[in-house]
């Protein structure tokens, strides 16, 4: 923690301050700027007033959040805002200390079934309300990730169309779709900006979804192909084997 003096802290308009030295009590924490008051200090006498009348303290709260509903609200966006990196942090190291815990397993488990269509709800009505920003943020990331984007759109529809079939996973048709070259296998244009992913065996031919069935194709190529034989379709675009 850094420290500065209260008179600095004054100037800035901070409302603490630390100096590094403990209280009186012996906390070696923060004080308030306002009074000098150790925050430490502060906390643990709250503390006890709360505890000491449990009934009056919880109705005093309610009261307060229903008198300030809206300031509270717009107070703890943004806070969320201003440490979205330290809670992302936080809740990523939580998941990682639990994920393998069966007792956290089931509690997460049924809490998904028993909000399952609060959820489903929750997701529409967000899905109505933020449809132009869900459409700008997809084709910003489509942009920015066009390879990506090429997989997993060839990899669903090769999924869909040979369910029955066994196929390589997405993320090793990813890895092969960045590493090859950009060049159509069918007539040699170099494509890019530009390309498709062919299976080279019509998948309705019995073809696999494997990457030893894939070539980059240019578009043209690729929609002349179709569901063509390999060999006589490459005999006719001058293609030789």
């Amino acid at each position: 923690m850094k420290i500065i003096s209260r008179a600095e802290a004054k100037a800035a308009g901070l409302k603490t301050y630390f100096t590094g030295k403990p209280c009186k009590y012996g906390h070696v924490a923060e004080c308030q700027t306002v009074n000098y008051t150790c925050c430490e200090c502060n906390r643990i006498k709250k503390s006890a007033q709360y505890k000491a009348d449990l009934e009056k303290s919880r109705a005093n709260r309610r009261e307060y959040y229903a008198a300030n509903t809206e300031r509270l609200a717009e107070n703890a966006k943004r806070s969320r805002m201003n440490n979205r990196e330290k809670l992302l942090a936080g809740k990523k190291a939580y998941y990682e200390r639990v994920k393998l815990d069966p007792e956290w397993q089931k509690r997460e488990s049924e809490k998904r079934l028993a909000n399952r269509e609060k959820k489903r709800e929750y997701d529409k009505q967000y899905a109505i309300a933020n449809s132009a920003k869900k459409v700008e943020n997809a084709r910003s990331w489509i942009k920015a990730n066009p390879d990506k984007r090429a997989t997993i759109t060839f990899s669903y529809d090769g999924r869909r169309r040979a369910k029955t079939k066994q196929g390589d996973s997405t993320k090793a048709i990813r890895a092969w779709v960045k590493a090859a070259k950009k060049v159509c296998y069918w007539c040699g244009v170099k494509c890019d900006d530009d390309y498709h992913i062919d299976h080279y065996e019509p998948l309705s031919k019995g073809g696999e979804h494997r990457i030893s069935n894939l070539v980059i194709a240019c578009p043209t190529c690729n929609l002349r192909k179709n569901a063509k034989d390999p060999l006589e379709f490459a005999a006719s675009v001058g293609r030789l084997f």
